[in-house]
């Protein structure tokens, strides 16, 4: 993951400041994992998918380029120079417009993320770091990644503003 995404001088003007850049990392890794994917800055990786015949969805909600895409089975089968038309949307969603259907399994390669972490979301990242600062946190684990999230106080304004980021918001397969 990548590190120091927030650092204490964007944070500067928020109650509790300076904050601690160890609190700042917990408190944006929290984000992330609650959000589903990594938010800033711009990174490179390779996803493998389940495609539909017509589509798929890229695990993102910031899709800045495609720059590779093969078929999963077939890694030689360079999916971007054949026949097929795709059209790609910035939320991570990715139509087949014309040409032979996608195979069921693909590896696509993106850039994606915000250059910057939202400026809307460090009222949020700064209440986690004030909380972790406090001990007021709990260890919540999804998948293999555990992280320390604070569900006190201002939880209720926090799922608000992270409701837009999440992935829950992604529409279907493309499909």
């Amino acid at each position: 993951m990548p590190e120091n995404a927030v650092n204490a001088a964007a944070l500067s003007t928020f109650r509790g400041a300076p904050f601690d850049q160890s609190n700042i990392t917990t408190a944006v890794e929290s984000i992330r994992t609650q959000c589903e994917w990594h938010i800033a800055p711009v990174l490179e990786h390779t996803f493998e998918i389940d495609a539909g015949p017509r589509g798929f969805s890229i695990p993102t909600l910031h899709l800045v380029a495609i720059t590779g895409l093969v078929d999963g089975d077939d890694p030689e089968r360079d999916l971007l120079t054949d026949s097929r038309k795709l059209r790609v949307y910035g939320r991570g969603r990715v139509k087949l417009l014309s040409g032979p259907a996608l195979p069921e399994f693909v590896k696509v390669t993106v850039r994606h993320g915000h250059t910057s972490f939202p400026a809307e979301l460090l009222p949020v990242v700064a209440a986690r770091a004030r909380d972790a600062a406090k001990g007021r946190t709990r260890t919540e684990s999804i998948a293999a990644r555990s992280m320390t999230l604070d569900l006190s106080g201002e939880a209720a304004l926090d799922a608000l503003l992270l409701d837009k980021y999440k992935l829950h918001h992604q529409a279907g397969d493309g499909s």
